[in-house]
C-alpha cells in the first residue's frame, strides 16, 4: 500500500509540477505577446518622413534627437527610433519643441502601456485633425464617450486575446490620453486608427 501512495504522491508532484510549467509559458507567452502588440502599433503609427531639410537643419534635429534620447532614456524608455522622434518633433504640436515632442512620445508609450490619463478642466483640448473628411464623426462619437469621465471609460481597461480588437483599444486609448493632454491628434494617427475600426 505503501509503495502505490508514494507512486501516486509521486505522480501527483509530477503532474503538479508540469502544470505549473505549463502555467509559466502560457503567462511569458502572454506577456510576449502583449509586448509585441504594443511595439508594433507604436512602430505602426509613424511615417516615414521625407528629407527635404537643408544640412544645418538636419543637424540641429540630430542634436535635438540626442535631448529627447536622453530624456526618453531618463524615463526608461529605450526602445524609440530616431524616425519616431523625428516624427514627433516635426508635428504640429511640437514644431520643433523638444519638451512638446518629448511629451508626445511619453503620451504614446503611456497610452499603449495601458494608462489612461485623468481628465483635467484646466486644458485646453485642440481636438483632432480630419481625415480625408471621413474621420469627423468617428471623432464627434469617441469626444462624446471619453472626453470626460463616463461609465464607458471601463472600456478602456479592457484587454482582448483578439489581436485587432487590441489594437483597436489601444489606439483609442492614445486618442483619449492625447486629447485629455491637450495634444492635436494629427491626421496620421486618425487614419491608423481608422485602419484598425
Amino acid at each position: 500500500m505503501n509503495k502505490f501512495g508514494g507512486r501516486k504522491d509521486k505522480d501527483k508532484e509530477t503532474s503538479h509540477k508540469r502544470d505549473k510549467s505549463r502555467d509559466n509559458k502560457s503567462a511569458e507567452k502572454s506577456n510576449e505577446k502583449k509586448s509585441r502588440s504594443v511595439s508594433d502599433i507604436f512602430t505602426s503609427l509613424f511615417v516615414h518622413i521625407r528629407n527635404s531639410k537643408s544640412e544645418k537643419e538636419q543637424d540641429e534635429d540630430q542634436e535635438k534627437i540626442s535631448r529627447i534620447r536622453s530624456l526618453l532614456e531618463s524615463d526608461g524608455h529605450n526602445d524609440v527610433k530616431d524616425d519616431q522622434i523625428l516624427f514627433c518633433l516635426n508635428s504640429i504640436y511640437a514644431n520643433g519643441n523638444v519638451e512638446k515632442a518629448h511629451q508626445i512620445l511619453l503620451v504614446f508609450h503611456n497610452s499603449l502601456s495601458g494608462v489612461i490619463y485623468p481628465y483635467d478642466p484646466k486644458i485646453t483640448m485642440l481636438g483632432a485633425q480630419n481625415s480625408r473628411g471621413v474621420t469627423c464623426w468617428l471623432d464627434s462619437f469617441l469626444a462624446s464617450l471619453f472626453t470626460v469621465p463616463t461609465q464607458f471609460q471601463e472600456l478602456l481597461n479592457n484587454f482582448y486575446e483578439d489581436p485587432l480588437k487590441q489594437n483597436l483599444i489601444q489606439l483609442i486609448r492614445l486618442w483619449v490620453n492625447l486629447m485629455r493632454s491637450g495634444i492635436l491628434i494629427e491626421v496620421n494617427i486618425n487614419k491608423t486608427r481608422l485602419r484598425h475600426t
